[in-house]
């Protein structure tokens, strides 16, 4: 862990931040560090353990401070090529309205596709308007689930009882207490972590979770392959031929887009899901 402490030393006053002392107060301290991980490598946390050392007065400032000497800190403080969860997690949470959101995006993108442009910047401004809009189905399924499931405890329970990640942990029953502090935390993480343009997993997680009907992904997988051709091949596909996005088939592809987000969002109110729309 030699390196994690290397990298903790030059973000000593985010990591004193996060403990609730001073840069100084922390420079004094002896501590070892390890991780709390899945078994996939996903860090929950970092665990701070300080030796019997160090000053009872500064120990007694530190926040969430267990067993008198042992801290648990978001992986965030310490690893800046990880998302700050946090941040993430509060950009989600202030998406209060995410079908709204969607719909007045997609609106937007729709009056860019009116624009007129020369005959060589169309097929740019079509593949980017495609890609868009996949980003905003994107947007609209991981804010809603994010902000349903930490909203409503039947739903949070759901998720933890369902989803595989925590199918995997082990802990002792006199853990039980320990664990179900940081539960939230660790649920953010995954949530924040999962890629929601792969709609099989996420259908599985909507259906398990909220106990809904989920409708067909079969068009919207297609598109999403074409989208990730788009974004990371510039429209080559895998048997060679160039994938070029025209008017006519991008309204298309709005207009299905568009029925995939409405058929959620119903089904999501069928069942009784508090969704804001």
């Amino acid at each position: 862990m030699a390196g994690v402490k290397d990298s903790m030393i030059q973000s000593a006053e985010s990591l004193a931040d996060a403990l609730g002392i001073t840069p100084e107060e922390l420079d004094i301290l002896h501590y070892e560090i390890d991780t709390e991980e899945s078994s996939d490598g996903l860090i929950y946390y970092y665990r701070l353990e300080f030796s019997e050392e160090c000053p009872l007065h500064i120990l007694d400032k530190i926040l969430g401070l267990e067993d008198g000497r042992v801290v648990r800190v978001n992986p965030a403080v310490f690893d800046y090529e990880r998302y700050d969860y946090e941040e993430r997690f509060n950009a989600v949470t202030d998406n209060n309205s995410p079908f709204d959101h969607f719909s007045n995006e997609l609106a937007c993108l729709k009056k860019l596709i009116e624009l007129p442009v020369s005959p060589d910047i169309e097929p740019i401004l079509y593949r980017q308007i495609f890609i868009s809009t996949i980003g905003l189905m994107e947007t609209f399924l991981s804010d809603t689930f994010i902000n349903q499931t930490m909203d409503e405890d039947i739903y949070f329970r759901n998720f933890i009882a369902t989803h595989p990640e925590f199918g995997k942990r082990k802990f002792e029953l006199r853990d039980i207490f320990k664990e179900s502090e940081k539960l939230k935390d660790s649920a953010k993480i995954v949530m924040l972590d999962m890629i929601y343009h792969k709609l099989p997993e996420v259908r599985e997680m909507y259906r398990s979770t909220f106990e809904m009907d989920f409708p067909s992904i079969k068009t919207m997988f297609g598109y999403v392959r074409d989208r990730h051709d788009l974004v990371h091949r510039s429209g080559k596909r895998k048997d060679g031929s160039l994938l070029v996005i025209e008017k006519s088939s991008l309204l298309i592809m709005i207009s299905d887009t568009e029925s995939f987000i409405d058929s959620v969002a119903k089904n999501m109110s069928d069942s009784y899901i508090n969704l804001i729309f």
